[in-house]
């Protein structure tokens, strides 16, 4: 039985993700960090439709790159590129580790986030070291709208014809209940 708890889609507002590759273009960041693979596929996908991608990979190879893990550091090389630098443990803590070997005063510090997380303490330790964060998020997590799949499986679930159940990441997790909020089928879910 699946059930895709977390799909992933662009940002529905391009906008602000545009303008954010025109400003990295432009050597707006020193430094950029990834923190997934989907968001750099997801901006280099932004900068292939803005007619700039080019330039975006360009600038890739010109900037400091820090990946939090594996997949980021495969979707630069899929770009024919390598990071300048890889967390040791692929988490906020490892970044901060990992940033804490460099001197971040007055450079500007691209930040590639991604959804339904408080990235607060990563944004803080950059401007606590005397750069400037300018973070992007370039895709967001399934609509309200693909929430009746979700709600079909918590069913499944309540009735008991599911005997175990896999989660790949806390998101799903976190989704699973939102949905069960919503619906009013907290309850259920957790019996």
């Amino acid at each position: 039985l699946r059930c895709q708890l977390i799909a992933i889609h662009d940002a529905p507002d391009p906008a602000p993700i545009d303008g954010w590759l025109r400003r990295f273009n432009d050597g707006g960041c020193d430094d950029l960090i990834l923190l997934t693979g989907e968001g750099l596929r997801r901006l280099a996908g932004f900068a292939r439709r803005a007619g700039i991608e080019q330039r975006f990979v360009a600038r890739l190879g010109e900037a400091r790159t820090l990946t939090r893990g594996p997949k980021p550091e495969k979707a630069l090389r899929d770009l024919g590129l390598r990071a300048t630098l890889a967390a040791e443990t692929p988490t906020t803590d490892g970044v901060i580790a990992a940033l804490m070997t460099l001197d971040l005063t007055g450079r500007q510090v691209g930040v590639q986030l991604y959804p339904d997380a408080t990235h607060a303490k990563l944004l803080g330790y950059i401007a606590a070291s005397g750069a400037t964060a300018d973070p992007v998020t370039p895709y967001v997590y399934a609509s309200a709208t693909e929430d009746r799949q979700v709600e079909e499986l918590i069913g499944r679930l309540g009735d008991g014809a599911v005997d175990v159940i896999a989660f790949t990441s806390g998101p799903q997790v976190r989704r699973l209940f939102t949905v069960a909020d919503a619906a009013g089928m907290t309850g259920r879910l957790r019996a």
